[in-house]
């Protein structure tokens, strides 16, 4: 055993732990149970840090959005490391019935319960501090983590092991809409957000609204099916045509085979392997199916086009009409302007993933400096 993780007084407080998890999304959560089901390092200070109060928030709010019915992943990619333990939860509480096929795929209702119940039965293990990691530093051979809290106070932890599960880093925003784009709610008052942002939220489109997704992939298929739903009016500006797939990688990744050769790979080589087989932009059969359809009955329409300009649109010019639910009365129109078509749109929301490079970019490049 590590002596360095023998407790004492001073690992006891409550700015100090043996291992700190940076994140309490769906991987540092994933980390918390699985260090909690080891019989030796359960017995350890375990702190997590994250903006958030509970768990899983970003991911809850994301897939409340898109206004996702089922996870592409199939029943085995739980949150514990027990692979039945999905299948076990529903056939408890007779829900059998929350999977669809292939792979039996978990309805995300179902999925939600199951990683609430999981994280209530590791809280007693964990202690939580709500607030964002700006810095780590090393003090001897501990870390010293700098936390800003919610109110902008300051408040540190020294811990032996740090673990960072941050995410991903923040949503990617075209060059057209860098200038109008809403992040965090603020900057130009313009009706454009990223299906990512914290400030996106669904309920603020009216049943009403003409409703642009810029971009594919699978959230902007869940989101356009959601909105349509609701009564919206929905065009998707998709420059590449959507296609299906099972999976957004290569499913031999799901077992050993793709696995064990991966981790015999040297470390510069993984980032190569891991983009050739990520299939970017595709849709699982049956959601394909079904916003196909909705294309052919004139519910949805996909335009093949990419998005060279955006202006706001007076609210003066004919067939200007805000919808009464739009976001802010007042609010102008946004025009987008592609090589052949023009369209004007009471809100704006981009479906273009997340940007490149690394999550909390700033923190990592900080520490890899000082370290």
């Amino acid at each position: 055993m590590n002596t360095r993780y023998e407790r004492t007084d001073e690992t006891a407080s409550a700015h100090t732990a043996d291992i700190v998890i940076v994140g309490t999304g769906i991987h540092g959560m994933h980390l918390s149970t699985r260090i909690s089901a080891d019989p030796v390092l359960r017995q350890r200070v375990i702190r997590t840090v994250d903006p958030a109060d509970e768990p899983f928030a970003l991911w809850m709010r994301r897939t409340k959005n898109c206004g996702m019915n089922y996870l592409r992943s199939p029943a085995s990619h739980g949150l514990s490391a027990t692979l039945p333990r999905i299948r076990r939860f529903a056939r408890d509480r007779h829900r059998e019935d929350a999977f669809i096929p292939p792979y039996h795929r978990p309805a995300l209702s179902l999925f939600n319960d199951h990683i609430r119940e999981e994280a209530a039965c590791i809280d007693e293990l964990r202690a939580h501090v709500t607030g964002q990691v700006t810095a780590i530093d090393q003090v001897h051979d501990r870390f010293n983590l700098t936390i800003t809290t919610r109110t902008g106070h300051t408040e540190s932890i020294t811990a032996v092991t740090v673990i960072l599960a941050v995410g991903n880093p923040p949503p990617h925003i075209p060059q057209p809409f860098r200038r109008a784009h809403r992040s965090g709610g603020g900057g130009p008052e313009l009706p454009i957000f990223h299906v990512y942002d914290t400030a996106f939220d669904i309920e603020r489109i009216g049943p009403a609204s003409r409703v642009a997704i810029v971009g594919g992939g699978i959230a902007g298929a869940h989101l356009a099916l959601n909105l349509q739903r609701r009564g919206a009016s929905v065009d998707i500006w998709n420059r590449d045509p959507f296609y299906p797939a099972q999976f957004d990688s290569d499913p031999c990744f799901i077992g050993p085979r793709c696995g064990d050769d991966f981790r015999e790979q040297p470390i510069t080589s993984r980032r190569e392997i891991i983009t050739d087989s990520r299939r970017s932009g595709s849709v699982p059969p049956d959601l394909f199916d079904t916003l196909m359809q909705a294309r052919e009955i004139g519910e949805i329409d996909i335009l093949s086009a990419e998005v060279r300009a955006v202006t706001p649109r007076s609210p003066d010019a004919p067939g200007a009409q805000l919808s009464s639910a739009s976001d802010g009365a007042g609010s102008p129109q946004v025009t987008l302007t592609g090589e052949a078509v023009s369209r004007s749109y009471d809100t704006v929301v981009l479906s273009t993933g997340f940007a490149a490079g690394p999550p909390a970019a700033k923190l990592i490049a900080d520490t890899a400096k000082k370290l």
